[in-house]
């Protein structure tokens, strides 16, 4: 198995990608770490947060085999050179850009672009997508997996914009083959207040609703 092809199963086996986002760098490093501890190893730096690029470098470095960097929010070519790299490896979009994908691809990396319609799905599945993250995932629900995944069995979606601990279950049972959580992780202020170990303790039970929902006959 080619190192990409473990790092994607690795992801997918875990069945949660966490989005970290913070008003700054050293918030971002102590969420990291503690999402880590939480049981989540795909954790994607969002290119929004101060001194990302910087921080996919570290956090490379000092997680280790633990968990696998990588960067999401990327919406052009050099800012996935950059995020390249510093490490990343695997890289996330909004929306699908061919030149982004064709460059993580070109790297050997997960390649992750956003898509929302049938068309826009298809397109960037048929260029290469090793997953394809539906975004807005709200927007949309749960449903619009069921339906997708009828007539084309084949994709692999994550749902990513929106998704939370109380519904997570129904998207992984609809179909999703993992979902990507950023607001949720860290209600009620636990990154303000610097409660890592709540922020854990949620990181868990989201792992646990997963795997769980895994256990569970499909929905439709």
């Amino acid at each position: 198995m080619s190192q990409k092809s473990a790092d994607l199963q690795r992801l997918i086996d875990c069945g949660v990608i966490a989005i970290l986002r913070a008003p700054t760098t050293e918030q971002a490093r102590q969420l990291a770490s503690a999402v880590n501890e939480g049981g989540i190893v795909g954790l994607e730096v969002a290119l929004t947060t101060p001194g990302a690029v910087p921080l996919i470098r570290e956090l490379s470095g000092t997680l280790g085999d633990r968990a696998r960097i990588g960067a999401g929010t990327v919406l052009n070519a050099r800012q996935a050179h950059e995020a390249l790299e510093a490490g990343a490896r695997f890289i996330a979009s909004p929306a699908y850009d061919p030149q982004v994908l064709q460059v993580t691809l070109r790297a050997g990396m997960v390649a992750i672009p956003g898509a929302l319609t049938p068309a826009e799905i298809l397109n960037a599945w048929r260029a290469g997508a090793d997953l394809v993250q539906v975004f807005p995932s709200a927007s949309v629900g749960p449903a619009y997996f069921r339906d997708l995944l009828r007539s084309l069995p084949h994709l692999r979606l994550m749902a990513v914009g929106g998704v939370r601990l109380r519904d997570v279950a129904e998207w992984i049972r609809s179909g999703a083959m993992l979902v990507g959580v950023g607001a949720d992780l860290v209600l009620d202020g636990a990154v303000e207040r610097g409660d890592w170990k709540a922020v854990a303790r949620r990181v868990k039970d989201f792992v646990t609703a997963v795997q769980a929902a895994r256990a569970q006959p499909p929905i439709g």
